[in-house]
């Protein structure tokens, strides 16, 4: 073959490659578009940005709706808001840049071996698409992807596909067009990146760093002195477009919150500086190799690949080291943890890789077979870290959205001045998803909404409200007539008229019906299951009923009690607001029977906290009958006072 035809062959299987890549990032993307692995608030908030720039296409400052979100770098959002309004929802928009994101992190991390070339970038992308499974498999160490899983770091993900995109971009520029080119490709995604995540900026910055230092120490005489003029320029711009970047300052400041992250593997900083160590080890080693290869094909990918693991972890260790002066926080720490780890598989891979190139135990791959490696990878690579269990059903979720925004057009009246509107017991979401969208699409203020639906999951004062907005199959208030569209399956209910029924409904009179049918207050009930079809199960060694006192003096309680030849005993005792009013002894054998007791006299609207005390509640799981781990005591029915 003449060396134009290959030329134009290469051309080809690159072409065919890319667009091959677009198509495996379509379809895993798909494959896990509709489970998002994180119900942390961090999912509203992100959420509640994303969608303001997409009502608005500009944020006032000072929206009570977003409190710290008003001063977070935005880019990110913007690209969910611009996707949101192709699929006209912002929550979608968001789910897809995610999904995106984690795919193109991986494409980096697998083009980067594979730009090493030979024997070695087959080994090496096999061996991480291996290792990477049987750690899905084993111990569950968290790499790229973990970031989504409980945690919510949408902006942080975001960032580091952008830093992954720019390394690779960088490692195509620099043997074609030498290293200045590629310092500039560097420079100018370091300045578009602090205005996603401060994170991925400063790891590519100080990646940029590392490159021009390897790039001055490794010339010689005047050769160096050339060489040093445009890496310090390059580096200064970059560094000033991180430092002149209003997001920089934001970041710092959110930065100091010390947040909730749990790490299995990494409980401490000790462990923490051991992990930076192996990564910083094996960029040691990768770079020795590339001083060893200089000037070979694959060179440069080894240099960047070297540079990058270096970057991040003197980063993390000056992070460490800045605690000390009690400045950042632990949890700024790990969050470098996901990118350490994923270069800790990336470093053991490389290696094998070479071992097995230098020990000639793999061929040199065709370049067609090579592409093909490289896609199968990233395709076992991003389906096994973004095998998260389901938190949000992003389909249903997406359904909600449309329809309450839908019915905020037509049927929900601004609120008063000093009121706002709320949305609460949407059918089969969690409380996060009513906060989610009351804060987003409700504009209600991040104060009231989180104290309601994220701490008491309940409206604690009415008087703060307009209008409600609640789905009719789930809401605890789909039985008063309060209603602007009765019937439908989502309502907008006035305020103030629930005020009142909801006193009412509270009032220790009439029967208090605890199956599913009933949809019985959640506020009234602590220590109690789920709702099924007949009854509720008391669940733990202590369960509570509030009522407000209606005047009646006698109270009936219905319960069946949880009883089997391995737990032949049920004891129950009854108080009221503290003071034992009835007992109970249920043997095996025993059906449901109603407990009566007296009630104290107070004044009317007065709380009665009536507990029931089961010393006896044990989990069928403790007793070999199922998996179930609940102490159950008592299915209890009902509750009637008269």
């Amino acid at each position: 073959m003449t060396p134009i035809a290959a030329r134009r062959g290469s051309i080809n299987w690159r072409r065919a490659y890319f667009l091959a890549l677009l198509v495996v990032i379509g379809v895993i993307v798909v494959m896990r578009m509709d489970s998002m692995g994180s119900g942390s608030v961090d999912v509203a908030h992100h959420y509640a940005l994303a969608f303001r720039i997409a009502e608005q296409w500009q944020l006032l400052p000072g929206d009570p709706t977003l409190g710290e979100m008003n001063v977070y770098p935005r880019l990110s959002h913007i690209l969910a808001a611009i996707i949101g309004a192709l699929f006209q929802s912002t929550f979608l928009g968001i789910q897809l840049v995610v999904l995106v994101a984690l795919a193109l992190i991986w494409y980096g991390v697998v083009r980067l071996l594979g730009a090493v070339g030979g024997a070695t970038a087959a080994v090496a992308v096999s061996v991480l698409a291996a290792l990477a499974l049987l750690n899905a498999v084993t111990l569950g160490l968290q790499m790229h992807g973990a970031e989504l899983i409980g945690n919510f770091f949408y902006a942080q993900l975001v960032g580091q596909a952008g830093m992954m995109l720019a390394l690779v971009a960088a490692v195509a520029v620099e043997p074609r067009y030498g290293r200045l080119p590629s310092y500039l490709v560097l420079v100018a995604a370091v300045a578009v990146l602090t205005s996603v995540h401060l994170l991925g900026a400063l790891i590519l910055l100080a990646c940029l760093c590392v490159l021009c230092a390897l790039d001055v120490l490794t010339q010689q005489g005047s050769a160096r002195w050339r060489q040093l003029a445009p890496a310090v320029l390059c580096v200064g711009t970059a560094l000033a477009s991180v430092l002149f970047n209003p997001s920089f300052a934001a970041m710092r400041s959110i930065a100091e919150n010390n947040g909730d992250l749990f790490m299995p593997f990494l409980p401490n900083r000790a462990a923490m500086l051991g992990l930076c160590a192996l990564v910083l080890a094996g960029a040691v080693l990768t770079l020795r190799h590339w001083q060893r290869r200089r000037g070979q094909a694959g060179s440069t990918a080894l240099k960047y690949l070297g540079a990058l693991g270096a970057a991040t972890a003197l980063l993390c260790l000056v992070q460490v080291a800045v605690l000390y002066l009690k400045l950042g926080s632990d949890y700024a720490v790990k969050k470098y943890a996901f990118g350490l780890m994923t270069l800790l598989f990336t470093y053991v891979a490389l290696g094998i890789g070479l071992l097995a190139a230098r020990w000639r135990l793999a061929p040199t791959p065709p370049v067609a077979l090579q592409y093909c490696l490289e896609l199968a990878a990233l395709a076992i690579l991003f389906l096994t870290v973004s095998s998260w269990p389901t938190a949000l059903d992003t389909s249903n979720v997406v359904a909600a959205e449309r329809q309450i925004i839908a019915l905020r057009n037509v049927a929900m009246a601004q609120p008063a001045d000093g009121k706002a509107n709320l949305i609460i017991d949407l059918h089969g979401q969690t409380r996060m998803v009513n906060y989610m969208f009351s804060i987003a699409i409700a504009h209600t203020p991040r104060d009231i909404a989180g104290t309601d639906l994220l701490l008491a999951d309940d409206i604690v004062d009415f008087n703060r409200y307009t209008n409600i907005i609640a789905s009719s199959q789930a809401s605890r208030f789909s039985r008063a007539k309060c209603a602007a569209n009765p019937g439908a399956s989502m309502l907008v209910l006035d305020a103030g008229c629930l005020k009142e029924a909801v006193q009412h409904a509270r009032t220790c009179s009439g029967t208090f019906d605890f199956s599913a049918a009933a949809r019985l207050d959640p506020a009234m009930m602590r220590g109690f299951g789920d709702a099924e079809p007949t009854a509720r199960w008391t669940a733990g060694k202590r369960a509570v009923f509030t009522c407000a006192a209606g005047g009646t003096a006698m109270a009936h309680l219905y319960l069946t009690p949880f009883l089997h030849e391995l737990h032949k005993q049920q004891r129950l005792g009854v108080l009221v607001d503290g003071k034992p009013v009835a007992i109970a002894d249920f043997k095996l054998g025993d059906s449901g029977r109603a407990i009566d007791f007296s009630l104290p006299r107070v004044a009317p609207g007065s709380k009665l906290e009536i507990a029931l005390d089961i010393p006896d509640a044990i989990a069928p799981k403790a007793l070999g009958l199922s998996g179930d781990e609940r102490l159950l005591g008592f299915a209890v029915k009902s509750i009637s006072f008269d």
